[in-house]
């Protein structure tokens, strides 16, 4: 489809490995990048089915600011 935006999502390659730092550059600098997120640009970033416990994107999980 003309104009269309396509979104990608890169996992972790280690899942309960703790996040000290994204570089986001190389995915901004990429062609036809139109925008990069992480959970500093998610205002509410915990979700869960009975308590909002596990975070949408790594980072500070609110409300104990604990770096996942």
């Amino acid at each position: 489809m003309k104009d269309m935006l396509y979104m990608k999502i890169l996992f972790a390659e280690r899942p309960h490995a703790r996040v000290k730092s994204i570089n986001t550059s190389h995915a901004q600098s990429a062609p036809g990048v139109i925008a990069v997120y992480t959970a500093q640009d998610v205002p509410v970033n915990e979700y869960g089915l009975q308590i909002p416990d596990q975070p949408v994107l790594c980072g500070l999980v609110h409300p104990n600011l604990i770096p996942i």
